[in-house]
């Protein structure tokens, strides 16, 4: 759940570009 929680802050925090290299 904490995994969770921090991919959803990372994705928010990253901008799109940073998307593409994050497979997730």
């Amino acid at each position: 759940m904490r995994n969770l929680q921090i991919k959803t802050s990372f994705r928010v925090v990253t901008p799109p570009t940073s998307n593409v290299g994050v497979p997730s």
